[in-house]
């Protein structure tokens, strides 16, 4: 009971930030079972809620939904293993979106904006790299459209909203910044050490002979489906 109180305290006075649908969903959860069993049982939904988004994406694009098979390994890779749940949130719901903001840059409406303004706000409390992955999806989609005033803005709008979101929760959580979080140096992984990483970054720190042939397994699985894939188009 201590802990579900002290839980809710805090996330009462940062509410409004970035990254907080895992607390609330645990908080929430927490008053039928356990913290500790309300943690398991979020980061369960989290990972179920990975494949079932990728299925949702296939089917959109006519693909069959057992593709969404091969997010498996990575929803229980590396950031499953490092207890990065707000970033599976964050993929999750970025792949359930997708869907949806491709049609509305299809036939960009008021009411349609205002759908897609709501999935904006909730990757922003998902995750808030989801958001900005969804932000720029935005700005790719509207580019494939003819160049028209009112259309054109309505499709780049949840770009613009983003980027209010983005900047406006960096103000305003800037009080909450402390000296050693702002000390810290900004460091800059060069391209070729993060094209390197991947491996380790979708399934995780295991041994090289499994690794490896996972990847390759992984990525050969993605080609041979977009060669099947062009060859029925």
């Amino acid at each position: 009971r201590r802990s579900r109180l002290r839980s809710a305290r805090a996330l009462h006075a940062q509410l409004g930030h970035g990254n907080q649908l895992f607390h609330v969903v645990a908080l929430a959860l927490s008053y039928v079972v356990s913290l500790d069993l309300a943690c398991k049982i979020a980061v369960a939904i989290v990972v179920g809620a990975n494949v079932v988004a990728a299925g949702r994406l296939a089917a959109y694009l006519g693909a069959s939904r057992w593709t969404a098979l091969l997010v498996v390994p990575a929803a229980v890779g590396w950031l499953f293993l490092m207890g990065f749940a707000h970033d599976l949130i964050g993929v999750a719901l970025l792949l359930f979106a997708l869907p949806s903001l491709d049609r509305y840059c299809e036939r960009p409406t008021l009411r349609g904006a205002l759908a897609v303004a709501g999935l904006t706000v909730v990757l922003h409390f998902g995750h808030e790299s989801g958001m900005v992955v969804f932000a720029g999806a935005a700005v790719v989609f509207a580019a494939g459209h003819r160049l028209e005033l009112r259309q054109t803005a309505l499709r780049v709008a949840p770009f613009l909203l983003a980027l209010a979101i983005a900047v406006g929760d960096l103000l305003w959580m800037k009080p909450l910044r402390t000296v050693s979080v702002d000390v810290v140096p900004r460091i800059y992984i060069p391209v070729w050490r993060k094209l390197e990483t991947i491996p380790v970054i979708l399934f995780g720190r295991y041994e090289p002979w499994l690794l490896y042939p996972m990847f390759v397994l992984a990525v050969g699985a993605i080609v041979w489906l977009a060669v099947e894939r062009s060859r029925a188009q």
